[in-house]
């Protein structure tokens, strides 16, 4: 996050034929929503269609722990999701401490683990 120091994560979705099928279908809903807005106005139309990556990556954390036990805490993120935008990043407070060596990170899924991780050498 700006200003702060921490650990950030970015991530990106592989484009497949399911985020296509999701794009194209995004963008069905924007010309829709386009439409009721054009022929009702902007608070008939509703809200602007979410991103067809958002309800996806938002699914998805990970659990930062190091070698030293340092509580890692979730300071906040964003995700997207039309085109190329299948991408994401998490801020993560505080910022490994000096006589950490090794980062290990879990991913989850609806606050579940997923048996997938990476950890990442310090020094």
């Amino acid at each position: 996050m700006p200003g702060d120091r921490g650990v950030v994560v970015y991530f990106e979705g592989v484009p497949c034929l399911e985020t296509r099928n999701r794009d194209h279908h995004h963008l069905k809903e924007i010309e829709q929503w386009a439409k009721q807005r054009k022929l009702h106005g902007t608070e008939a139309a509703g809200r602007f269609p979410i991103m067809p990556g958002e309800p996806v990556l938002s699914r998805v954390r990970v659990r930062i722990t190091d070698d030293v036990g340092t509580e890692y805490r979730w300071a906040g993120g964003k995700v997207a999701g039309t085109g190329t935008e299948w991408d994401g990043c998490w801020g993560y407070a505080p910022e490994p401490p000096m006589r950490a060596q090794l980062l290990n990170f879990e991913f989850t899924l609806d606050g579940e683990p997923t048996g997938k991780s990476c950890q990442i050498q310090l020094k």
